[in-house]
This record gives structure tokens, C-alpha cells and sequence, in this order.
């Protein structure tokens, strides 16, 4: 498992590389999973002066039961995720204050989507959202992040960062988190569910839903990318690595990839 304290010494490693304009280093997403990049697949295009306003306008529709999120920000790209449980073509549409980028995205299993996309202007703030195409058109939440630096570029790093967020435990910092726009990214550091007891995949996805289906929690990973591993809870309580059942530990481990925006090492998945 990975600890706090690794995940922090990384944190302070990849702040001290991404300031210096050198992103961290991560494997792509696997080949199946929609991506947009330079040269390949949909291109950015000139934003029309009126399409943020038209997407705003759009009725926000009810089929993204946990809200949006980003994150595994980084010089090559980011990872824009959500969870589908509607029936019409999605697209993801992504904007600048210059540029937009629209992007075909196929839910998987259980409705999850993880696109992964690059061509990003660096240091810019991005929005983005999932719409529901047909007539009338629909949406998911809007969402809001930072791009990573340009290289050879440097700034300061403002990071927020929570762990152990109990079901009975006070979200107030999530609030404060949600309201700054000067945040580069959030930090989640285990335990952001308590799954203990689950077993099955649809067991761990119900405790991730009611874990992070909370405002609070959807209100923080629409307006900051998200960086984030897991502790014992994610699993279960104080779990032993030499006595667990490799079924339900695999299960809590694709729970925990479907839920947050994160990429997976394609060697080591």
C-alpha cells in the first residue's frame, strides 16, 4: 500500500519538478480509453465568442449521479472523469478562453468515463463539461482547472490536501478548498472512503458513491484537479496484505481507479 508519507515526499518532488516546468512522469492511458492529442484524433479549435455562455445555458442534466472531476494534471495533459447513467451519445468539450476541443467519449462499465487530453495552454485555466447530445442538448456540471507549466517556466505551487474523511467526519476544509481559485491541484490522501466490509464490486461502489456523491465532495473535484492515493479504508480496516482475499482486493483497487480521475502504469496496472 502506498502511505501518506510516500505520497507527500512525492507531492514535494513532483511540486519542485512541475515548478521548474518538468511535469511528472506517467504512463499513458490504456490504447481503449478516448484521448486527444496533438496531431492525432480531434483538434482544438477557435472557442466561438458565444459557446460558454450557450453551454451555460444548457439544462444540467440529472444522468451524472457523482458529479465531475479532473485530475493527474501534468505537462502532458490531464484526465477528465465522470459516471454516465444516461442513454444518449456524450461528448466531452473542453475550453479555453480561446480554444475549445469537443471529444466523442464511450462510457464503460457502469457508466464510467476517463478521457484522457493534451494540447492544453499552459499555466491557462480550462473548463469543461460532458453534454448530453440530442434535442434538447444537456450537460454535466461545469468544471474548472489549471494546466500545468510551460517548460523552463516558474511560479509558486498552491496545493490543498485532505485524508480520512469519515462519513461522520466534519467537510468544512472541502468547502474553503472548493471556494479558492488559486489551487494547482488537491491533494487526496487515503481513506477518502471507508469501504470496510465491502466485498463485491458493486459493495465498494456503493461506498464510494455515498463517500464522494456528498456536495462537498462534488463541489471540490469540479474546481481543482485531484492527485490521489489510497490507505487501509480503501480496502478495508487494518487489512493484512499476507491474509486478504486477492478477489476482493482487486475489487477495491478497480473501484478506487473508477472513481477518481487517475491514470493507471500500463506495466503494473
Amino acid at each position: 500500500m502506498n502511505s501518506r508519507r510516500d505520497v507527500l515526499k512525492a507531492a514535494a518532488l513532483t511540486g519542485i519538478a512541475t515548478a521548474c516546468g518538468r511535469g511528472p512522469m506517467l504512463e499513458p492511458l490504456p490504447p481503449e480509453l478516448p484521448t486527444a492529442e496533438a496531431g492525432r484524433g480531434p483538434r482544438w479549435e477557435r472557442l466561438a465568442a458565444k459557446e460558454p455562455e450557450r453551454l451555460a445555458d444548457l439544462p444540467e442534466a440529472s444522468h451524472f449521479p457523482l458529479g465531475i472531476s479532473s485530475g493527474d494534471v501534468s505537462k502532458d495533459g490531464i484526465v477528465l472523469q465522470c459516471r454516465y447513467s444516461g442513454a444518449a451519445p456524450l461528448e466531452l468539450r473542453v475550453w479555453s478562453h480561446a480554444r475549445m476541443l469537443k471529444l466523442p467519449v464511450t462510457p464503460a462499465d457502469y457508466g464510467f468515463v476517463h478521457a484522457f487530453v493534451t494540447g492544453l495552454e499552459a499555466d491557462a485555466v480550462h473548463w469543461y463539461a460532458f453534454v448530453e447530445l440530442g434535442s434538447p442538448e444537456q450537460r454535466s456540471p461545469i468544471g474548472r482547472f489549471r494546466a500545468a507549466l510551460a517548460d523552463e517556466a516558474m511560479r509558486p505551487l498552491i496545493f490543498g490536501a485532505t485524508s480520512c474523511t469519515d462519513m461522520a467526519n466534519d467537510l468544512s476544509a472541502l468547502r474553503h478548498a472548493s471556494a479558492r481559485e488559486d489551487l494547482d491541484a488537491f491533494f487526496l490522501l487515503g481513506d477518502t472512503t471507508y469501504a470496510d466490509g465491502a466485498s463485491t464490486p458493486q459493495q465498494y461502489r456503493d461506498k464510494w458513491e455515498a463517500s464522494i456523491g456528498r456536495p462537498l465532495y462534488r463541489a471540490l473535484r469540479a474546481q481543482v484537479p485531484l492527485v490521489a492515493t489510497w490507505d487501509d479504508h480503501e480496502v478495508d480496516n487494518d487489512w493484512n496484505p499476507e491474509l486478504i482475499g486477492q478477489t476482493k482486493l482487486a475489487n477495491a483497487r478497480a473501484a478506487f481507479f473508477e472513481h477518481l480521475p487517475v491514470r493507471r502504469d500500463q506495466a503494473d496496472p
